[in-house]
């Protein structure tokens, strides 16, 4: 029978994203009531949120499944939320430097020109 032999998730140091993960079987022998192990697969990459691979659910419990997919899609969240907030960001200073000149052509109006 297969069992998991061993389970290892890669997270990018640079970003704290998880860039993979794989799971790797172990065959294991049961004779006269005790097991023996035998030979151990090459790794498989495991599928991670919308990532290609072996079904994580296999691997871990339901639970353990949505919590990844919650933090995936939160993620995306959280990108799209600071794309917005950089870009409200930009509004208001470009809206700010406009009101500024808007203001200093008005006071350097001369009395006499008005």
């Amino acid at each position: 029978m297969k069992r998991p032999y061993e389970f290892l998730i890669r997270w990018n140091p640079l970003t704290g994203e998880v860039q993979g993960a794989h799971v790797g079987f172990a065959n294991v022998f049961i004779e006269d009531g005790k097991a023996e192990l035998g030979q151990i697969d090459a790794v498989i990459p495991v599928a991670i949120g919308s990532q290609q691979g072996f079904p994580l659910k296999d691997v871990l419990k339901e639970i353990h499944v949505a919590s990844l997919s919650k933090v995936e899609e939160l993620e995306g969240a959280i990108k799209a939320l600071e794309r917005q907030h950089a870009d409200q960001l930009l509004a208001l200073t470009e809206a700010h430097a406009a009101e500024v000149q808007d203001l200093q052509a008005k006071a350097s109006v001369s009395p006499d020109a008005a």
